[in-house]
């Protein structure tokens, strides 16, 4: 007897994040169908891997669900059809989470004058390449399979410290902790002199 052979959906990434967009509803298919003003079996056939929509079905797809139709069929991560968000995400590496987050709160005017000073100060101060290096070193220990973890810091003859898998990592992290500190540090000094310095300079405008 011959053994039948679940087929491959034709455009996998597409079930799984239409799929997704029916459970971030907690639709049934039948309301989901409701929703995307398609047929029950349109959107059973979407759901099963077994058909792909044609262009026009796309964009009515994401303009309901309010999402790219690059992000349903895989073409980007982002999923938001905000295209200044899309832009941010894309020239600054930043997470669509991050993005939004700044983006809601700049548009609620939760972030003041001062707030998105501060943000853009952090940036500027802050020494990413230095704290990437270190996040980098500490993920290439912790994933050395040839080094025990259990392995103890030793001095060499010549006086040299080696330190040990988990002693190296300890290092880095208070490296990395330092240099964000130091730098959040001066990013909120140079805010708060520039804030009392127009302060100062309002009032003997009083005078």
């Amino acid at each position: 007897m011959k053994r039948t052979h679940k087929r491959e959906p034709r455009l996998k990434v597409f079930q799984e994040r239409f799929e997704l967009l029916r459970k971030e509803r907690d639709l049934s298919n039948t309301d989901f169908a409701k929703f995307l003003e398609m047929s029950r079996q349109t959107v059973g056939f979407y759901l099963n891997g077994d058909r792909i929509p044609d262009a026009l079905t796309l964009i009515k797809i994401s303009e309901k669900c309010n999402v790219s139709a690059d992000w349903i069929v895989g073409l980007s991560d982002i999923k938001t059809p905000n295209t200044s968000v899309q832009g941010a995400c894309q020239c600054t590496g930043l997470s669509e989470e991050a993005v939004m987050v700044l983006h809601n709160n700049y548009e609620a005017g939760l972030l003041g004058a001062p707030a998105v000073s501060m943000i853009s100060e952090l940036i500027v101060y802050m020494h990413f390449g230095r704290i990437s290096r270190d996040l980098i070193r500490a993920s290439m220990v912790s994933e050395d399979i040839n080094v025990p973890h259990n392995t103890r810091s030793s001095l060499t003859d010549d006086g040299r410290i080696v330190l040990s898998p988990k002693d190296t990592i300890s290092y880095l992290k208070t490296q990395v902790k330092d240099t964000f500190n130091r730098d959040t540090d001066k990013a909120i000094d140079k805010i708060f002199t520039e804030f009392f310095k127009k302060l100062q300079e309002g009032e003997q405008d009083n005078v």
